[in-house]
């Protein structure tokens, strides 16, 4: 279709269809133009030079540049056409090379279950990018006017595939995410609309995606080939791509949306953001499934949490037909922290069965609250009574370091009234007294080997601290305080103990 005509016929044809006209009316062209007349100008220009051998030479050189960039842009178009519409075959090695690449492929999940994959979405998104490169190169060819519409269409073609292409991996990436979380029964029964819509789009996702293709060719075997297995690429029209993503996008909106009163449950819920907070939801009763991440994002001290079975889990039809497990119930003892430090709940977190994910966070926040009073409350009345390093080793970091900034407040309020009552030399003591217990905790911190390790980063807390005491004794001396009221002291960090209903530290 391409192939230019003789160029006997080429000029019987124009001359054929070239008008009569004076030779005043059109002059010779110029060899700027001659690149870029339309044939017809130009076979009547030529006619009027009365040169029949020049005028085929030109009409020729131009019929055939003509053709040739028709080819190109037909080889542009057939290229990326053919990377995106025809399937790749991957061999086994290959597609062991692609599990790996977690954000451009779909991998199997935990239980093994083969998923569809979009194989060659990178692929079709490079033959895209390399086609509107080629494209743009032949832009500025000064015969593109004979190909305009031709042009206009592989180009809009070329936009139209790279945003389907673009919906189609965003579309990837939030079914991702999705089906993570309508995998938990906690998420489906909150969420029962958004659910429906999700197993939609989930089928029409399948649908659009081939689990196996199939090729004239095996290129395996190089004989014919009917299906070959473990080929995978996107299956659907590029325009099912912008449906599928708008239809999770919306799914995924509805659900942030019924985000709020969650969030007025639990107030730790609120330190989460949208996708966490669903994560969390979709953890359901069991505490075992929420993701440590969201969970240290709520409880930034706790690493992990330690469960304890106190039931068996049960599993019946519900209405729909689907089996749904409860699980059993189970009781959050205790909380770890980063650096492993356990801290054992005054009283156990009942979790599991029908409690809901915000109900069980809520209770552990206020069982944590409690357990870290009560043990405030210990280091409080072992300070006095306990030896330094029993003190310090069998309390909880977060409860030592407290006890000993109340105790550090407590001590400089009295040095101060002693300064306002007269005694001068009350800073001078209260400044040796921290120098010397700086010196008695940086003796067992320097020496504490791995065996110490869970009361080894509290020796080093109160060391830093012990520097801070020290650090502000002298300031107190330099400032010349004359009583608790001296805003050298106003301005610093100071804690107290208020007794009442329930203690608080401050």
């Amino acid at each position: 279709a391409h192939a230019p005509p003789p160029p006997a016929a080429a000029a019987a044809a124009a001359a054929a269809t070239v008008p009569a006209t004076g030779s005043s009316e059109v002059p010779a062209p110029a060899a700027a133009a001659a690149a870029t007349m339309p044939l017809g100008e130009l076979l009547r220009a030529g006619l009027l030079e009365n040169d029949a051998a020049s005028l085929i030479e030109r009409v020729w050189r131009r019929a055939v540049a003509e053709a040739e960039l028709a080819e190109r842009l037909e080889a542009i178009y057939d290229r990326w056409v053919t990377t995106v519409l025809v399937p790749q075959v991957l061999t086994e090695e290959e597609l062991r090379t692609r599990a790996a690449l977690a954000e451009q492929y779909w991998l199997e999940d935990m239980e093994g279950e083969k998923l569809h994959p979009i194989g060659n979405l990178p692929e079709c998104s490079a033959a895209v990018e390399e086609a509107q490169a080629s494209l743009m190169a032949v832009a500025s060819s000064p015969h593109r006017p004979a190909c305009q519409t031709r042009f206009d269409q592989i180009e809009a073609d070329l936009l139209a595939a790279e945003e389907a292409l673009a919906a189609a991996e965003r579309a990837q990436q939030v079914w991702r995410f999705l089906r993570g979380l309508f995998k938990q029964q906690g998420m489906r029964g909150m969420f029962p609309s958004e659910s429906g819509r999700f197993d939609h789009w989930q089928s029409a996702l399948s649908k659009a995606t081939a689990a196996s293709v199939k090729c004239t060719v095996d290129p395996r075997t190089g004989g014919e080939g009917g299906e070959v297995p473990k080929a995978v690429r996107w299956g659907g029209s590029l325009h099912d791509a912008a449906a599928i993503d708008a239809g999770f996008a919306d799914v995924r909106r509805s659900c942030g949306e019924g985000l709020a009163p969650l969030r007025d449950q639990c107030a730790r819920m609120n330190l989460l953001g949208d996708d966490e907070l669903l994560r969390a939801v979709a953890a359901g009763a069991d505490p075992a499934e929420m993701p440590l991440d969201v969970l240290t994002s709520m409880f930034p001290g706790v690493a992990s949490l330690e469960i304890e079975k106190r039931g068996i889990a049960k599993t019946a039809a519900g209405a729909d037909g689907r089996l749904r497990t409860t699980p059993g119930a189970v009781a959050i003892i205790a909380v770890r922290s980063h650096r492993g430090e356990t801290m054992p709940l005054v009283v156990s977190v009942i979790a599991g069965g029908e409690v809901m994910a915000t109900a069980w966070v809520a209770t552990l926040d206020t069982a944590i609250s409690n357990t870290l009073r009560d043990a405030i409350r210990g280091c409080l009345r072992g300070v006095a009574t306990s030896s330094g390093h029993e003190w310090i080793s069998k309390g909880l970091q977060q409860a030592v370091t407290l006890v000993d900034a109340i105790v550090w407040t407590d001590t400089v309020h009295g040095a101060l009234h002693d300064v306002a009552r007269g005694k001068m030399d009350a800073l001078r003591s209260l400044q040796a007294a921290a120098a010397q217990r700086l010196n008695a905790l940086a003796e067992p911190a320097a020496r504490a080997t791995a065996e110490d390790a869970p009361y080894k980063a509290t020796y080093a807390a109160l060391v830093s601290a012990g520097v801070y005491h020290r650090d502000v004794a002298g300031a107190l001396i330099r400032a010349e305080a004359h009583g608790p009221d001296a805003f050298e002291w106003q301005r610093q960090l100071r804690h107290q103990w208020e007794e009442g209903g329930d203690e608080v530290g401050r």
